[in-house]
């Protein structure tokens, strides 16, 4: 056995001196080797071969991909490295994602929104590592796919209808019928689709024939065997039309067709080939649209549940109009309202200089004159229209005035001390009508209208419609705003007894138990701006 302490010693002694005998340092020598050659015999064999397969291994991109999926890389993370760094292509890089056990759906993901591949290169590439159509429908949808691109792709990968069918209707979230006419068009057979949506019960409605007398959907409305099919049907107004009406199919080879409405025969204005016209009924229903074919009475739903309407009473008003002549009859109404109130005294208490009235102060037996609606009619709106626009206005109106107040204002300078039993019908100090405060005042503000009348009226829904109201509001409501800030109150007659008086020995005393109250018109001017001759 060697020494390797000792061998140390022993060079470092001889490096020290610098003096060694030829002799010594040959043996020197020998004894170096020896001691190298003992410690590489010492190393283990496996050792050996394992730093000999370190150094000569170059790592695979199958190798790379395996590491990183045991690190939990996502496929995302792994397929940019063995793209960027390991030049593989994108089959390839799908090929290897599946093989070391990353998701389907992880490797179909990557091979749209990663690789760039194209929706029928992915499919099929997909198809290829056994991915299921369901998998690779929902990448497509995942990615924005459209249902046409995507059942064509399903079809070029090579999915058999009932795959690509129960696919696209699971991930595409649109009707079995476009489900249908997608994978039709993308190419599988009318007996195809027809058997994949029977056995997934798809309610797709077989309601017609093929020109081999096969089920299938309307749009293949045929003509008998040894006709031309007919093509897909187009319609319109679809869903819904006014009451009298016409509706036009378009098509090719269009057979002799009645039209039906639910079991009512509909009047055929036009019948060619390639264009039916049919009058719909003068009252308002609903029912299935269907051609029946006259040659065998087969019959084709073109559409479930078409409503036949009355005509909107309300689309192609002139609402602008509308709006300015609600305006004019609402300030009319105003006016005369105001101009025919009066202040009730019997709401209205006095106690020495300070008047007092709760809701209900003013009043007006008479009413509004409804210009509103009568201006409305004139200029053509519906009565349901005009009548609900006047009833809003006339509630918001009286809304702030029954909630009308006088809060405790000192209106009679001269009733705290006066020289009298009876203080005798005197004047009120002046005052903004603003004064007197009413907890709805907000019904007749700008904003309060148009929430009202936005919600109340009729046909709002129309073209026009909300900017009018909104002009509405907005004219009122600061016409009405300037009244109550400018317009001031006069003529609120204020009355009652002194019971402290007793002359000479108490020669003034206050007003208990009075009360107020206006004779007649109680404002300088009315809400339009028009002067009431009271100034």
């Amino acid at each position: 056995m060697h020494n390797p302490e000792w061998f140390q010693t022993l060079g470092r002694t001889h490096s020290d001196n610098l003096v060694v005998a030829p002799r010594v340092a040959a043996w020197s020598r020998t004894l170096r080797s020896v001691a190298l050659l003992s410690l590489i015999a010492t190393v283990p064999l496996s050792a050996q071969r394992r730093s000999t397969t370190r150094t000569s291994t170059t790592p695979t991109p199958e190798s790379v991909a395996e590491s990183m999926f045991a690190k939990r890389a996502s496929a995302t993370e792994t397929a940019t490295t063995l793209k960027d760094t390991y030049r593989q292509g994108a089959g390839d890089v799908l090929r290897i994602l599946t093989s070391v056990g990353y998701r389907h759906t992880e490797v179909a993901s990557v091979s749209l929104r990663h690789l760039d591949m194209k929706p029928a290169a992915a499919a099929s590439t997909l198809r290829s590592l056994d991915v299921s159509a369901d998998v690779v429908a929902g990448a497509l949808a995942d990615t924005r796919t459209s249902v046409d691109v995507a059942s064509n792709a399903l079809r070029s990968a090579g999915f058999s209808a009932r795959q690509s069918t129960g696919a696209v209707a699971d991930r595409f979230g649109v009707s079995a019928y476009d489900v249908y006419q997608s994978l039709r068009d993308a190419g599988y057979s009318v007996t195809d689709l027809t058997r994949a949506v029977t056995d997934l019960g798809l309610p797709v409605e077989m309601e017609c024939l093929t020109e081999q007398n096969s089920p299938a959907p309307c749009g293949d409305f045929g003509q008998g065997n040894n006709e031309p099919v007919m093509g897909q049907v187009s319609w319109s107004p679809s869903g819904s039309h006014e009451t009298g009406g016409v509706v036009t199919f378009q098509s090719t080879n269009i057979p002799t067709v009645q039209v039906y409405l639910g079991e009512q025969l509909l009047e055929v204005i036009e019948m060619t080939p390639s264009r039916v016209r049919a009058r719909l009924p003068q009252t308002a229903q609903v029912g299935d649209l269907v051609f029946r074919r006259v040659s065998d009475g087969v019959t084709g739903l073109i559409e479930a549940s078409y409503a036949v309407v009355a005509p909107d009473p309300f689309a192609g008003l002139d609402w602008s109009k509308l709006g300015a002549e609600a305006f004019s009859g609402a300030m009319e109404d105003a006016d005369t309202w105001i101009s025919t109130s009066t202040m009730q005294a019997s709401s209205c208490t006095v106690l020495g200089l300070v008047a007092t009235a709760g809701p209900g102060v003013l009043r007006n037996d008479g009413g509004f004159d409804g210009n509103i609606e009568t201006r409305l009619k004139r200029a053509g709106a519906p009565d349901e229209l005009a009548e609900a626009w006047q009833s809003e206005f006339e509630e918001a109106f009286l809304s702030w005035s029954d909630f009308l107040t006088i809060p405790s204002l000192p209106l009679y300078p001269t009733f705290g001390a006066f020289p009298g039993p009876v203080a005798p019908p005197t004047q009120n100090v002046p005052l903004p009508v603003m004064a007197l405060a009413s907890s709805r005042a907000n019904e007749m503000s700008s904003k309060g209208l148009e929430a009202r009348l936005s919600k109340a009226l009729p046909g709002t829904g129309a073209a026009g419609a909300r900017a009018a109201i909104g002009s509405f509001s907005v004219e009122f409501g600061t016409k009405f705003a300037n009244f109550l800030s400018t317009a001031i109150v006069v003529n609120l007659l204020g009355t009652g007894p002194v019971p402290s008086f007793d002359a000479p020995k108490v020669p003034v005393g206050p007003v208990v138990g009075g009360e107020c109250f206006s004779s007649g018109m109680w404002t300088i001017h009315l809400p339009s701006g028009t002067s009431t001759g009271m100034e």
